[in-house]
């Protein structure tokens, strides 16, 4: 997704690493956190943050691809992907 959108172009090598991605479970981490301007950051635009969230999310689908969605800022994310590792677990 991330080369598609900031290069318009997806090389072979990440196309095939994608279709053989072989997790029990992918984490989707919702772009709710306050935006923090540094050096490796882009996308300061919560819209278009939005977006890339739901055109990962739909790759992953298109794949057929386990993924969890977890929200949460600060303490609240940690403690919403543990409380799903430990469900997970327990399944």
């Amino acid at each position: 997704m991330w080369s598609d959108f900031k290069y318009g172009v997806v090389s072979e090598a990440i196309q095939s690493a994608v279709e053989a991605m072989d997790y029990d479970d992918i984490f989707l981490l919702y772009p709710d956190l306050p935006w923090e301007a540094d050096p490796l950051r882009e996308t300061p635009d919560q819209t278009v943050r939005e977006s890339l969230f739901s055109s990962y999310g739909e790759l992953l689908s298109r794949y057929n691809k386990t993924y969890h969605v977890i929200q949460g800022v600060g303490e609240l994310r940690t403690q919403a992907a543990i409380a799903k590792v430990e469900q997970l677990l327990n399944n």
